[in-house]
C-alpha cells in the first residue's frame, strides 16, 4: 500500500520471515478478503503455501475457520496470533494488557498487525497483535544409550521435550564411554605345566582403551615336566620292630602319574615287651641293650685307634678283634641318584656307610631305609663339601663328591 489514500479495515504487510497476510472481517473490501473458511481457503495456493488459525495452528480447510486467520509463503518460529472481535480465549485479545500479559509467558517479542513493528507493552495496542516465541526446551526425556563405539562414545535421541511445542535447548545427546574389547594380540604361550595347562599374557587389545572381553588365557597341554608328587595315602603302620621302628607303604598319590616327592614311610615306636617262662624281660633288655652300647663305644674307639696308627681293624662273629696292615680300603661307586623313592635299595646301605665314616649321623634309619634323617645327614655332608643346593637328595654333583672320596676306579 502506497499510503497515497485510505483503506477501511485492517491492512496486511510482510517481514523478513515471509510475507504474512491479515484478514479482517469487518471490511467490505475485497482486497482485505473475509476470514469466512470459504475465503481464507481461497488465498491457499494462489496467496499462501499454507494457511493457520490466529492461534498459530496450520489449518487444512476442510471446516470453517473461527476468528482471524493467516497465511504465509514463508512463515517460521512459533506465532501466537490476538483477535479482539472473539471471545474465544484461545485467540486471544490484543488489548494491551492480555498481549503484554502474553509477552514473556508465549513471546519474547510482541509486533503490532498494523505496522509490523515491535511493541514495546508500555500503552495498549489497537487492532490484532502477533508475537513470536524464542522460548526453547529445557527439560528432555531421552531413549536408552546406544552401544560404546570403538571411539569411545555413545548416543541416544530425544523421544520428548519440555514445554512441548518448544524447539532447541541444551540436549545431552552423547557421552565418553569405555568400549569393551573384541580383539586380542597375545604373547607365545608358555611352557606347559605339571598339571598340564599352559598360559599367555594379553599384549595389546582392540578398540584403544577398552576393558574387558572374552581374551584366551589358558590352554590345556600334555605335560612333559617332571611331576613331583605332594599327597600321599598309606597303609597302617606295621609292627614295632625290636629295633624300635615301624614301616608302611604308599597306597595312593597326588598328582596322578608323579614321582618323588617326600612320603614318611618310617616312624619310631616301643617295642612290645616279651616274656620268658612269665617272667617279664623288660629289665634284662635294658640291662643287655646298655652292654651292646658300651661294647659298641668301646670298638669304635678301637676302629678309630688303628684307623689312625694305619692298621686295619676286623672283628669276626665270634666277637674276636684282630688287626692287620691295611691292604684293600672300602669302595663303592655311586652310580644312580639316591631319595625316598630308592629307600631299599643296596646303594642306600653304602651310602649309610659313608656317612658313617663321615662321622655324620642318620639315626634312626637303619639298612637300606631312606628317610628324612637320611635326608637331614645328607644335607649336611653337602654343606660339609660346599654342594648347592644343599637339598638331601644324592643328585649328580654328590655323587661326584662320594665317588671322588670313595669310589671304586
Amino acid at each position: 500500500m502506497d499510503c497515497s489514500e485510505s483503506r477501511a479495515g485492517y491492512a496486511w504487510c510482510g517481514d523478513s520471515l515471509g510475507t504474512v497476510y491479515f484478514f479482517n472481517p469487518n471490511s467490505s473490501d475485497s482486497t482485505y478478503k473475509y476470514s469466512t473458511g470459504a475465503a481464507v481457503c481461497l488465498a491457499k495456493g494462489y496467496e499462501c503455501d499454507s494457511v493457520y488459525t490466529s492461534s498459530g495452528n496450520e489449518y487444512d480447510c476442510y471446516t470453517t475457520v473461527t476468528g482471524y486467520a493467516v497465511c504465509g509463503s514463508a512463515i517460521s518460529g512459533t506465532k501466537y496470533w490476538f483477535n479482539p472481535n472473539s471471545t474465544d480465549s484461545s485467540y486471544r485479545y490484543s488489548n494491551g494488557t492480555l498481549v503484554c500479559a502474553a509477552k514473556g509467558l508465549y513471546c519474547s517479542t510482541v509486533y503490532n498487525s498494523y505496522t509490523g513493528e515491535e511493541v514495546d507493552c508500555s500503552d495498549s495496542i489497537i487492532g490484532i497483535a502477533y508475537c513470536t516465541s524464542t522460548q526453547t526446551c529445557y527439560s528432555f526425556s531421552y531413549s536408552s544409550w546406544g552401544t560404546c563405539s570403538s571411539g569411545g562414545t555413545q548416543t541416544r535421541t530425544v523421544t520428548a521435550s519440555y514445554p512441548f511445542g518448544y524447539t532447541g535447548g541444551t540436549k545431552i545427546l552423547f557421552q565418553s564411554c569405555t568400549p569393551t574389547c573384541t580383539s586380542f594380540s597375545y604373547s607365545s604361550w608358555g611352557a606347559c605345566d605339571a598339571s598340564g595347562q599352559k598360559y599367555r599374557t594379553i599384549s595389546s587389545s582392540y578398540p584403544s582403551r577398552c576393558t574387558g572381553g572374552n581374551p584366551i588365557l589358558t590352554q590345556s597341554c600334555a605335560s612333559t615336566s617332571a611331576n613331583i608328587c605332594t599327597t600321599f595315602t598309606y597303609s597302617n603302620w606295621g609292627a614295632c620292630n625290636s629295633s624300635g621302628f615301624q614301616n608302611r607303604t604308599i597306597s595312593y598319590t597326588y598328582p596322578a602319574n608323579c614321582t618323588g616327592g617326600a612320603p614318611v614311610l618310617t616312624q619310631s615306636c616301643t617295642p612290645t615287651t616279651t616274656t620268658t617262662n612269665g617272667t617279664d624281660n623288660t629289665v634284662l633288655i635294658a640291662q643287655l641293650q646298655a652292654q651292646i652300647a658300651s661294647l659298641t663305644a668301646q670298638i669304635q674307639a678301637i676302629i678309630a685307634q688303628r684307623t689312625a696308627s694305619g692298621t686295619d681293624t676286623n672283628i669276626n662273629t665270634n666277637t674276636t678283634i684282630t688287626t692287620t696292615n691295611p691292604t684293600i680300603a672300602w669302595c663303592h661307586t655311586f652310580n644312580s641318584n639316591l631319595g625316598y623313592a630308592e629307600s631299599g635299595s643296596s646303594e642306600v646301605s653304602d651310602l649309610h656307610i659313608v656317612l658313617d665314616k663321615e662321622g655324620i649321623s642318620y639315626s634312626t634309619d637303619t639298612g637300606d631305609i631312606y628317610g628324612v634323617p637320611t635326608m637331614n645327614a645328607v644335607t649336611s655332608s653337602q654343606q660339609k663339601y660346599s654342594i648347592s643346593p644343599a637339598t638331601g637328595w644324592v643328585g649328580p654333583l654328590t655323587r661326584v663328591k662320594l665317588n671322588s672320596l670313595y669310589g671304586c676306579e
